[in-house]
């Protein structure tokens, strides 16, 4: 999971944001929930995620992406690292997806 995000050019100092509750908030999208269940496609959530944390916070814009592991074997199949991203506002977008050392990206 990556998020790159601009802040508001008038954003006061103190409202930027502590990164350990991005994390948080954004780690809690990971686990199947009532509004976002176990199916739901990978591009909801990120789209979710990022309008939350736009909602929240002084940004101008952000820009999220996921990187979904292959699974083959697992009860959804995930063939391949693949994964959105998700932009929105005034921000450079994420652009490359970056595969783990050892892996290969297929």
């Amino acid at each position: 999971m990556y998020v790159r995000y601009a802040m508001k050019d008038d954003a006061d100092y103190s409202l930027y944001p502590d990164y350990r509750v991005l994390r948080s908030s954004v780690i809690s999208y990971l686990e199947p929930s009532e509004k976002l269940p176990v199916n739901t496609f990978w591009e909801i959530i990120a789209a979710n995620i990022g309008d939350e944390l736009m909602s929240k916070y002084p940004f101008s814009g952000i820009s999220v992406q996921m990187l979904v592991y292959p699974n083959e074997n697992g009860t959804i199949s995930e063939p391949g690292f693949h994964g959105p991203i998700y932009t929105v506002g005034d921000v450079t977008p994420l652009t490359d997806v970056v595969v783990p050392l050892g892996h290969k990206g297929t």
